[in-house]
C-alpha cells in the first residue's frame, strides 16, 4: 500500500513527508512527526558509556507523554524503545545520549 504515512517537523521547522509503501522508513531522532496512519515505531541506542532513549506520543504538536524509555547508566548495552502511534497523534524519539539507530516507522495498514 503506497501513500503518505506522516509529516515531519524538525527543530528548524522544516516539514517533510513520509511515504508508506509497506516498507520501514528510516527517520531522525529529535524530530516531531505527525502520523497520518497508525504506525509502529522502533529505535535503539548503544554507547560505551551511558545511553538513553525516550519515545513520546500524544495529540499535542509537541508531544510530552512518554510511552517508553530506556536508559543504561554504565554502558555497553543496547537499549530499545518501541510502540504504536495512532493516526492523528504526534510523536518523536529523543536520543538522550549514545549512538542511536532509527527511529524506524512502518504503517500498520
Amino acid at each position: 500500500m503506497s501513500g503518505i504515512i506522516g509529516r515531519a517537523r524538525s527543530k528548524s521547522g522544516v516539514i517533510g513527508t513520509l511515504m508508506g509503501d509497506g516498507d520501514w522508513e528510516d527517520l531522525d531522532f529529535d524530530t516531531i512527526y505527525l502520523a497520518t496512519r497508525d504506525l509502529f515505531i522502533v529505535a535503539f541506542a548503544y554507547a560505551d558509556g551511558a545511553n538513553g532513549l525516550a519515545f513520546y506520543t500524544d495529540s499535542a504538536q509537541t508531544p510530552t507523554t512518554i510511552r517508553a524509555r530506556a536508559y543504561d547508566g554504565t554502558g555497553g548495552l543496547y537499549n530499545t524503545v518501541s510502540g504504536v502511534v495512532k493516526k492523528g497523534d504526534y510523536w518523536k524519539v529523543y536520543l538522550q545520549t549514545g549512538t542511536g539507530t532509527g527511529p524506524f516507522a512502518i504503517s500498520l495498514h
